[in-house]
């Protein structure tokens, strides 16, 4: 039977990234220095992976991790967040190293990838290897389909009777 869910290239690296992304914020959390290397570790691993890879970061993600260090821009723990009034930005300061981003506001700025025209193609990550299980390859729980899907085949198999 074939299936319409398609691979991309990569995949384990986009897990591995998302696992790596998981850690470093779990491990701000913790207190001392040693929390602050962990996170500094598992921000260079991460940064290390995609680039190794040559996959991108999603741009939500992207904005969130510090350029120089690699560490997760916490508002409040990790970084200071300043509005640029003339020029109708946000400035995003990084306590632990002192590198600063700016973000434009403006009402009709929209990144490239937020354009539907950046969109070619939509990919569904879902584990293909058993059609019973609950949980996908990404992480996510898909009950309330396999809900449907189980109904749908409950109504087919009385109609058929």
């Amino acid at each position: 039977m074939q299936s319409s869910r398609k691979n991309f290239q990569s995949k384990e690296a986009f897990h591995r990234m998302n696992y790596l992304y998981q850690a470093t914020d779990f491990s701000r959390s913790l207190s001392g220095r040693d929390g602050l290397k962990l996170m500094l570790h598992f921000g260079n691993m991460l940064h290390n992976v995609a680039r190794k890879t040559v996959s991108r970061h999603e741009i939500s993600l992207k904005r969130r991790i510090c350029k120089n260090c690699h560490c997760i821009l916490v508002p409040g723990n990790t970084c200071i967040v300043r509005l640029l009034k003339k020029p109708q930005q946000v400035m995003w300061l990084c306590v632990v190293c002192g590198t600063y981003k700016v973000f434009n506001t403006k009402k009709d700025h929209k990144n490239w990838t937020e354009m539907p025209e950046a969109i070619v193609e939509v990919i569904n990550c879902a584990s293909t290897n058993n059609a019973s299980s609950e949980e996908n390859v990404c992480g996510q729980v898909d009950k309330l389909m396999l809900d449907e899907h189980n109904k749908k085949s409950l109504s087919s198999s009385v109609n058929k009777q």
